[in-house]
Order: C-alpha cells, then sequence, then structure tokens
C-alpha cells in the first residue's frame, strides 16, 4: 500500500522540477520517463539498482533497462495507463530489468501517468524482487518461450501462405496450357508436370501436420523396434522416382528397441530420408548409410549419404525454420528444422558434419529408456 500511496500522491500534483527532489526522496526506487521513453529523472535508488551513474540514467532511455523480449510487455503497460484514470494505476506487476553490466534483475514495478502542463510523463516504481528468484526464472523462460513462438508462427504463416499456393498457381497455369494447345502429345508432359506439382504441395500439407502435432500433441512413449519403423520410412519414398537411384544400406540391428514417440521418430527419419532425395549429386552413384550405436543410456543413429553436401557458411543456418541453402534448393526449408525441434522434444540432440561435394552425416542421439 505503501506505493500505492507514493504513486496516488505524486500523481495528482503537476509535476515540476522542483518534484525531483521530492522523488529523490523517495524510499523505493523511482524513475520518471516521457511518452516517447525518455528518462526525465531517476533517484539515487534507481541509479543503484541499474548501476548507473546520475548523469549516464538521464542520457538513456527507458527501453536500455529492460530486455529486448519484454519491450512490447512494457509498451501494453504504458498504453493501457493511457486508458485509465489518472488516480489508477499498474501495480504491483512483476517484471525484469537490465542493468548496465548486462545483468538481469527481477523486480516488480508499479506506475502512473503523471499530469504536466504541456504533455504526459510516466512515474515508475521499482522494487527489487530477489526473494522471488523461481518465479523470476519461469518468467524469463515463459517470455524467450513466447517471443520464440511469436516469431515462429509469423515466419510459418507466410512462409506456408506462399508455399501452398505456388504448386496450386502451377497447376492452374498447366491446365490452362492444356486446353489452349489441345495437343495430344503434349498431354503425358503437361500431367506429370501437374503431377509433381501437387507431390509437392502434398510432401508440404504432410510436413504442416508434422509440425502442429510436435507442438500440440503430447509425447507418447512406447517400445519401437528402430530397423521396422526406418524400413517403413523408406518404403513410402520408393513412389519417387529420384529416391529409387538411391542404394540404401540400413544395417540397424533388427533387435534394436528404443523407448520413445513413434509418431515423432517417423517425422525424424521422413525429413532426413526426404533431405537425402532432395540434395543428392546426380553425378554420383548416390548411398544412403544408415547405422545404430547403443551408448549405454542412449542410442546414437546416423545417417550418412554422399550428397551435394552443405558449405561451411550454411551449416550454422541449417537448423533456423524455413533455411534453405540456396534459391535452387527443393523442399519448403522445414526439413531439418522439424529435424531439430522433435529430437530435442524427444529428449534427444542432433549433429551434423559435412563437406561441400563430398557429402553429409548427420547424428541422431536419443535416450533409450526415456
Amino acid at each position: 500500500m505503501l506505493l500505492e500511496k507514493i504513486i496516488i500522491m505524486i500523481s495528482s500534483h503537476t509535476f515540476l522540477d522542483t518534484d525531483k527532489q521530492m522523488i529523490n526522496n523517495l524510499p523505493i526506487a523511482a524513475i520518471v520517463s516521457d511518452l516517447e521513453g525518455n528518462i526525465v529523472s531517476a533517484n539515487n535508488l534507481a541509479c543503484q539498482q541499474f548501476k548507473y551513474d546520475r548523469d549516464e540514467i538521464n542520457e538513456l532511455k527507458i527501453k536500455e533497462l529492460i530486455p529486448s523480449y519484454l519491450q512490447s510487455t512494457y509498451k501494453g503497460f504504458v498504453n493501457y495507463s493511457k486508458k485509465i484514470p489518472s488516480k489508477r494505476l499498474v501495480e504491483n506487476e512483476k517484471f525484469v530489468g537490465l542493468t548496465k553490466t548486462n545483468e538481469i534483475i527481477p523486480v516488480e514495478i508499479s506506475f502512473a501517468p503523471l499530469k504536466r502542463y504541456y504533455n504526459t510523463l510516466f512515474l515508475a516504481c521499482i522494487v527489487d524482487d530477489s526473494d522471488h528468484q523461481d518465479d523470476f526464472q519461469n518468467l524469463i523462460k515463459s517470455n524467450k518461450s513466447l517471443v520464440k513462438t511469436n516469431y515462429e508462427l509469423d515466419a510459418f504463416v507466410y512462409k506456408v501462405s506462399h508455399d501452398l499456393r505456388s504448386p496450386i498457381a502451377t497447376s492452374l497455369g498447366l491446365i490452362n496450357i492444356c486446353r489452349l494447345e489441345n495437343k495430344q502429345q503434349n498431354l503425358e508432359q503437361y500431367l506429370k508436370m501437374q503431377e509433381q506439382s501437387l507431390v509437392s504441395l502434398d510432401a508440404l500439407i504432410l510436413e504442416i501436420k508434422d509440425f502442429m502435432e510436435n507442438a500440440r500433441s503430447e509425447v507418447i512413449i512406447e517400445p519401437v523396434k528402430l530397423k521396422e519403423l526406418l524400413n517403413a520410412c523408406l518404403e513410402r519414398f520408393k513412389l519417387y522416382p529420384s529416391f529409387r537411384a538411391i542404394a540404401i544400406d540400413n544395417s540397424i540391428s533388427g533387435n534394436l528397441i528404443i523407448n520413445a514417440d513413434k509418431q515423432r521418430l517417423k517425422t525424424i527419419f521422413n525429413n532426413i530420408i526426404s533431405n537425402t532425395m532432395n540434395f543428392k549429386d546426380p553425378s554420383k552413384d548416390c548411398f544412403l548409410k544408415i547405422e545404430a550405436t547403443n551408448k549405454r543410456s542412449n542410442i546414437e543413429i546416423s545417417f550418412e549419404d554422399n550428397g551435394i553436401g552443405i558449405s561451411a557458411n550454411s551449416l550454422p543456418k541449417i537448423w533456423n525454420m524455413f533455411y534453405r541453402g540456396s534459391e535452387g534448393s527443393f523442399g519448403s526449408g522445414l526439413g531439418l528444422y522439424m529435424v531439430k525441434e522433435v529430437t530435442t522434444r524427444l529428449g534427444g540432440s542432433v549433429n551434423v558434419k559435412s563437406e561441400i561435394h563430398k557429402g553429409t552425416k548427420l547424428f541422431i542421439k536419443l535416450p533409450l529408456n526415456k
């Protein structure tokens, strides 16, 4: 209640330079900022809390005292306070601050608009909240997860809307060509091109389905015969002529059983196999060699091919959503992103070694008995 009394007392007066002394004498950290986020005044306790000198902190914007992933939340507080009566306030909100030394500190923040003759200012009172360290860590984790989810959703909607339309537009164009030409000898070629577009569309829809299931559905652990599952995944790709040109060596023992989510394992394997097919080197006798090694508490599955390989510049980016090594790359760019996301969801890890023009070896490590 002390905080509420302080804010109501100050916000009920017109803020003048002489009031800076009153703010400086407050028993808690206090910062005054304008609508643009420029700091107008900060008391000694605020300077100590954020580890700035008085002259330094008065040159800053509020956003420089807030981690980037929480700045939109702070703007939401400000926008809310603009709409409420002058004696109301945003109070005791769990938040975090960023010090001069880039240390993240847990705080409770309360603030309200201040009256001024020519514009509006905001008074923020900040209380150290280190006693709730566990809540603070959960807040950081939740906000980072939310930022990641929002970014992925924006990218996902944009990319999917484009990639879904592309094969449909191609098929519609080919149908119009068939109508205009009406030549039997070209019809088979156009039908094959339409089929290829629709197969691409079908593959993208399956990737979207896998993406949503991994994000939303619960992990279901059951005994899985690894070789049997891999053979079922490989069988699915035999419909593709480009896959039939790859020599498959699945040397995993038929007795090897892992406790894992069967559907998610299929997602991992299907995406790796698809990548092998899309990035094979047509100038070589292509192969895909699959092995598994039992290492006590975990199992390591390796997929080695002699495809076109991945450049050193591209390697750090291959796990990013929708990343394609070049404009001419096949696929949606979701494949390896999904491999990493699903493997992580299963408590495992993924690594890759690759050399351009020579090939790629990908390692999946999963807990054997989760």
